[in-house]
């Protein structure tokens, strides 16, 4: 028995899914812009489930017929007249669900703010970059924007830069915008609308494309209902708090003892592993220099590496109690010397990239430099093996 569905229902696609499937009247069909028909899916091959959602669909379809009749109808297809604009615009910013939510202030707030964007990319303001400044300002200016106070000086231009950002970040959404509207002929302001008409057009289910007979109403009704103080308020309410100013963790003159002290007191390490930490920073500090933490880079690591593997694995008394960086000296290129063994070389060198580890996990150092240089198992068996040949 062949199945009666109702009108405009059909069956659609390999799996027989009902739709919803209507013929646009011929007028409207250049505004829906999909075709000659207008299909949308019920997700469902049950016929009883499909009635209700076919009910539903149905209303929408009538309801956009309607609304692009409404539209069109008082010059043909290609017109709106400023009230009709106004009306439009007005509805879509002021409107409120019925949870009493100022939606049409939150999309008010976000035309604002994309209008915001397109002004500062015409002026052609941007936000600084690393290749704007040298790698001690840039460090500097992290620490500025992120709340720190500190020493460092930065130049004058990067100050500017510092300082209109502030401003940017404490206007309201929509003050950069109207500013310039005000300042500008409409032949200058009108394309920076382009994207907001299509956007308005395309909420109101109007006709979507270039029509300068409904482009250009919407315009001025657009720009007229952004800088009216009801929708201006909406949109503020709207528009997120500004968070509270935020404190970097950046410690730009931790040394290396305090580092210590700070990683004892955290990870609460073995004695074993304090002597061996302690012994670690006092060689590293010899040889590197006592810099700031933040200072340490991933060539002092391997520096610091090569020079532990080529110690003596022991040394007359006398000479236990000079420098690591002169046992380096005297030792360094010696030939026919014992040195120490790679589990030695592997203990030293982890103490120094457990420190620097700990203070990037408390992000006191933007990155961690301790990562690479270490001594991978198979590299440390093949170390020993010639450490053993030559013993």
């Amino acid at each position: 028995m062949t199945e009666k569905l109702p009108t405009g229902m059909a069956r659609m696609g390999p799996y027989s899914i009902l739709h919803l499937r209507r013929r646009i009247p011929k007028p409207l069909i250049p505004a829906f812009g999909i075709g000659e028909f207008y299909k949308v899916s019920l997700e469902t091959r049950d016929l009883s489930e499909a009635r209700s959602r076919f009910a539903i669909a149905n209303g929408e379809f009538e309801i956009k017929c309607k609304a692009f009749r409404e539209a069109l109808a008082n010059a043909g297809q290609s017109s709106l007249s400023p009230d009709e604009a106004e009306g439009l615009v007005t509805r879509l910013l002021r409107h409120r669900s019925d949870t009493g939510l100022a939606s049409g202030g939150v999309q008010a707030a976000f035309l604002l703010r994309d209008l915001d964007d397109l002004v500062s990319e015409l002026q052609g303001e941007r936000r600084p970059t690393a290749q704007d400044m040298s790698p001690d300002e840039w460090r500097e200016y992290l620490i500025r924007i992120g709340g720190g106070e500190d020493d460092g000086e930065l130049a004058p231009d990067t100050l500017t830069i510092l300082q209109e950002k502030h401003e940017q970040d404490q206007r309201s959404w929509g003050e950069r915008w109207l500013a310039f509207q005000r300042r500008v002929p409409r032949r200058r302001w009108r394309p920076l609308l382009r994207q907001t008409i299509e956007d308005v057009k395309r909420h109101l289910d109007l006709p979507a494309g270039e029509m300068p007979g409904i482009d250009e109403p919407l315009a001025d009704a657009i720009a007229q209902a952004l800088a009216s103080d009801a929708v201006r308020g909406q949109a503020a309410m709207a528009q997120p708090e500004p968070r509270r100013a935020r404190r970097t963790r950046l410690r730009p003159k931790m040394k290396l003892d305090e580092l210590l002290a700070a990683w004892i007191t955290l990870q609460k390490p073995k004695p074993k592993s304090v002597a061996a930490a302690e012994k670690a920073v006092r060689d590293f500090k010899s040889y590197i220099g006592d810099v700031p933490v933040i200072e340490i880079g991933s060539t002092d690591c391997f520096d610091f590496r090569d020079a532990l593997s080529v110690m003596p694995k022991s040394m007359p008394r006398a000479l236990r109690a000079m420098s690591f960086r002169d046992l380096h000296a005297i030792y360094a290129a010696r030939t026919g010397v014992a040195r120490v063994d790679p589990a030695t070389t592997k203990k030293y060198l982890g103490a120094i990239q457990a420190l620097l580890s700990c203070a990037f996990q408390e992000q006191w150092i933007p990155a961690n430099v301790a990562g690479n240089p270490s001594l991978a198992k198979a590299e440390i068996v093949a170390l020993y093996r010639a450490w053993k040949k030559m013993h």
